[in-house]
């Protein structure tokens, strides 16, 4: 777990964020992510967005009231064809906390998965 979040404040954010120079093509958190032996993604990429509209998707889960500031979203599904026009990176979180059903995740799960952190093998 990143220092920077704090599992009671949903505003923290990680103070050492991923950035894109982190990933090589073929690492294994970039996409396809792996399924766990239930049926369940082993990771989950966490792409903090800003965005200049607002947003209409369902890979799109809204930081308000957590965070601040105009159209801010975590993209919860790492494909580039999902990344709206006008929309900046801010940060990439890695969790190694399951996700069953990204349909229904709202921000406080986002959340509890960067609380949560990743595990290294």
């Amino acid at each position: 777990m990143d220092a920077g979040v704090n599992k009671d404040n949903c505003s923290s954010l990680p103070q050492h964020p991923l950035t894109i120079t982190n990933f090589n093509y073929g690492d294994p958190y970039n996409p396809p992510i792996s399924l766990s032996s239930f049926g369940e993604e082993s990771q989950m990429l966490m792409i903090f967005m800003k965005c200049a509209n607002p947003v209409k998707s369902p890979f799109y889960v809204n930081t308000a009231p957590c965070i601040n500031g105009t159209y801010s979203y975590v993209l919860i599904k790492s494909n580039i064809t999902y990344v709206e026009n006008l929309c900046k990176l801010e940060l990439i979180a890695i969790s190694s906390m399951p996700i069953k059903d990204y349909r229904n995740i709202s921000y406080m799960d986002i959340h509890n998965r960067l609380a949560y952190g990743f595990e290294l093998s």
